[in-house]
């Protein structure tokens, strides 16, 4: 028997860049704990031959002191594991969270230049006015980091075309009154009998 049935369109199912984005959502959390891990026992590790080597009574390098700040860096990369989540179960609201999260994430890097003394260390090497001019262009270049993948998301036929509706732009904050791509397929429900697996992969 021969199935003549026409072959979904490829962009309803993850391919491309939203397949790389998702993709990419799902590694950075795992790739950023293990990081830190590394991190955390490279310095033990030296702590420890340091200690066995030079240290003095009263005088000894201690290990690894993990900062809040180790632990808020790793805002983002829940908020785009989360994200990959929504896309991959077209869940309208993915473009909402990534809306709420990129003002929050600016304000996260300036609590932790404060937090941490790094403004304070600033301030102390160059002076308040040159670390305020520093600091800056840092936070302007953080914020509009935001905005290329804002812009794909938005104008994206591939994104449109796989969510099978224009309801997470009239969901997210600055995008309601923004006209989306036309889709390159017609607009189909769901086939919420097929397994999940066959949904999202091409």
């Amino acid at each position: 028997m021969f199935d003549y049935s026409p072959k979904p369109h490829p962009y309803k199912k993850l391919g491309g860049w939203l397949l790389a984005f998702v993709v990419s959502g799902f590694l950075a959390l795992p790739a950023e704990i293990a990081g830190l891990l590394l991190e955390i026992k490279r310095a033990n590790d030296f702590a420890a031959l340091y200690n066995a080597a030079f240290a003095e009574p009263g005088n000894v390098l201690p290990g690894y002191q993990p900062a809040w700040g180790d632990f808020i860096s790793f805002f983002p990369s829940i908020v785009f594991l989360v994200i990959a989540i929504l896309i991959v179960r077209r869940n309208p609201r993915f473009l909402l969270l990534y809306q709420l999260a990129c003002p929050i994430d600016v304000a996260l890097f300036l609590a932790g230049i404060f937090a941490d003394g790094l403004f304070a260390g600033l301030v102390d090497e160059i002076g308040r006015a040159w670390a305020i001019l520093l600091i800056i262009p840092i936070t302007l270049l953080l914020a509009f980091a935001c905005f290329p993948l804002m812009f794909y998301y938005t104008q994206s036929v591939r994104v449109r075309t796989y969510m099978g509706t224009d309801e997470y732009l009239k969901l997210a904050l600055f995008t309601k009154k923004i006209k989306g791509p036309e889709p390159a397929a017609p607009d189909v429900p769901l086939d919420k009998s097929a397994p999940w697996i066959e949904k999202i992969i091409v």
